[in-house]
């Protein structure tokens, strides 16, 4: 149910990232399962690791951060974004984008009843 990819410069969020990690949406039959167990991995992910964001927006707060420092300090998020994740839906897609193979580790571990 899920499989995880490591990322190369071909991936969005290279090289912040180093693992994505799909919720596949063939094995999961009824659409609110697939939103309930992606529900459930992001709410474990913020107490794991702290809260985060959207990929693309996480992306556009971590480049303002380094190359409109200024900007960034007047624009802040509302909270401290953690660096070691972030997600990304769009559609039939359910993301997430894991910073080294220790989160991808964690996650494993975790939901390893539900890892192909």
């Amino acid at each position: 149910m899920i499989k995880y990819t490591r990322m190369d410069h071909r991936y969005t969020g290279h090289p912040h990232f180093k693992y994505i990690v799909d919720i596949d949406t063939n094995v999961i039959p009824m659409q609110v399962r697939k939103y309930n167990k992606f529900l459930e991995i992001r709410d474990w992910c913020t107490s794991t690791w702290g809260k985060s964001c959207e990929r693309n927006m996480y992306l556009d707060y971590y480049w303002w951060k380094i190359r409109s420092p200024s900007m960034y300090q007047e624009h802040p998020p509302p909270y401290e974004l953690s660096e070691n994740w972030c997600w990304y839906t769009e559609e039939y897609k359910f993301r997430f984008y894991l910073k080294s193979s220790q989160e991808l580790h964690w996650m494993l571990l975790r939901f390893e009843e539900v890892i192909d």
